[in-house]
């Protein structure tokens, strides 16, 4: 590996070919994050693992008499997402 090429994870430290890494915006852009907030690069694990905390601290500021729609509606669209062909599920999602 050529270390002229090689990225650090925030997290761990750790060098990683371009590949093997995640440009991660601190706060998702699913959730309306811009670069503005802030990137950082992670391995794959630690992308993965932040995400899921991310998740849950969203699910955990909800209001408990929300949880129940939301979850109806994670699992509506995770099936149809499940059952599509790929080019349907690209479409829909």
């Amino acid at each position: 590996m050529n270390k002229l090429n090689l990225i650090k994870c925030k997290k761990c430290g750790l060098d990683f070919n371009e590949s093997d890494v995640e440009f991660h915006h601190i706060v998702p852009k699913c959730i309306g994050g811009v670069d503005l907030d802030g990137r950082v690069y992670l391995c794959h694990k630690h992308h993965n693992i932040l995400y899921s905390l991310i998740l849950r601290w969203i699910v955990d500021s909800v209001p408990e008499n929300l949880i129940k729609p939301i979850k109806n509606k994670i699992k509506e669209k995770t099936e149809g997402y499940l059952n599509a062909t790929t080019t349907t599920a690209k479409r829909r999602f």
